[in-house]
């Protein structure tokens, strides 16, 4: 259940639609789509607004080792960058 469906799960719960929590958190539906298909992977920070949005824990969208890995990636980027 994890990434793939459980955003859309927890949207659906929430008795959002798509476009909705996509405006909330400041992206385009169709990514939203693709990422609630599991086609991609947003980053840590924009899947901490999406469990606010959703009012619920991010473990409940990810298992602890993807979060920490998507942590680790966001640090190498962010180190990168500078």
């Amino acid at each position: 259940m994890y990434v793939k469906n459980s955003v859309a799960i927890y949207r659906r719960k929430a008795g959002l639609r798509q476009i909705d929590l996509a405006n909330a958190v400041g992206i385009k539906r169709t990514h939203l789509s693709f990422y609630e298909q599991g086609h991609w992977i947003l980053s840590f920070e924009k899947l901490e607004e999406i469990a606010r949005a959703l009012n619920v824990t991010i473990d409940r969208l990810y298992p602890p080792a993807a979060i920490n890995f998507l942590l680790e990636t966001d640090k190498a980027d962010t180190a990168q960058v500078k």
